[in-house]
């Protein structure tokens, strides 16, 4: 689970990254929300 936490927030943040510099707002914020739940799985684990 937290190897899946780890990859959902590095794939998000990656896909950020590229709509930020694209402009696509909301695909950024879409990729933001992957983002938390990959750092909420991560927390989990460690709960």
């Amino acid at each position: 689970m937290t190897l899946l936490g780890a990859q959902l927030f590095f794939w998000a943040r990656i896909a950020y990254a590229v709509c930020y510099l694209g402009g696509i707002k909301w695909v950024r914020t879409l990729s933001w929300l992957v983002s938390i739940v990959g750092i909420l799985l991560i927390l989990w684990q460690l709960l």
